[in-house]
C-alpha cells in the first residue's frame, strides 16, 4: 500500500499567497514549526495551536488544512529522512531540468521518438545517480530490511 504524502513547502506557499502581506512571516514560522516538530504528538499539537491562532482571521485558510489528511505522514518513518519525505524539491528539479532538455529539441518526428528520448534520459539519471545515497537514507538502512518491520506498509 502507498503511503501519501503532501509536499508541505507547497502547502506552505499557499497558506502565504492566501494571507495578508504583514501577516505572511509569522503565519509561515508557525505553519514551519508544524512540519519540524521532533514527534508526531508535537505536529499535531503545533497544527491545533495553528488552528486556533489563525481561524478567526483566516479560517478559509484553517479548513483547508484541516481537509488535508495527508500531512504527517512522513513522521511514520525515520527523522533522518524526513525532510526529504514532506517535500518534492528533489522531483521538481529533475522534472525542471528534463523540461529544459526537452524543449532544446523543439520537435520530435513522431510520439514514438518522443518516448525514447525521454526513456533515455530518464536512463541516463538512473545510471548518474544509482550509486549515491540521498540525505539521510544511509542512516537507515536498518530500518528497510529489520525483520521487524516485514509485516509493515512500508515497501523499497
Amino acid at each position: 500500500m502507498a503511503r501519501i504524502q503532501r509536499c508541505l513547502l507547497h502547502v506552505q506557499r499557499n497558506i502565504a499567497s492566501k494571507c495578508r502581506v504583514s501577516d505572511r512571516a509569522e503565519i509561515t514560522e508557525d505553519f514551519k514549526a508544524v512540519y519540524t516538530a521532533a514527534s508526531r504528538e508535537a505536529a499535531v499539537g503545533g497544527l491545533e495551536s495553528f488552528y486556533t491562532k489563525w481561524n478567526r482571521k483566516y479560517p478559509k485558510i484553517v479548513d483547508a488544512l484541516k481537509s488535508n489528511s495527508n500531512m504527517l505522514t512522513f513522521y511514520d518513518f525515520p527523522k533522518e529522512i524526513r525532510s526529504s519525505i514532506y517535500t518534492t524539491n528533489m522531483i521538481e528539479s529533475y522534472n525542471k531540468q528534463l523540461k529544459r532538455h526537452f524543449k532544446a529539441k523543439e520537435q520530435f518526428p513522431t510520439e514514438l521518438s518522443e518516448e525514447k528520448y525521454l526513456v533515455s534520459q530518464f536512463e541516463r539519471y538512473n545510471e548518474k545517480f544509482l550509486s549515491r545515497v540521498h540525505k539521510g537514507f544511509g542512516k537507515v538502512t536498518s530500518f528497510w530490511f529489520n525483520d521487524s518491520h516485514e509485516d509493515s506498509t512500508y515497501s523499497i
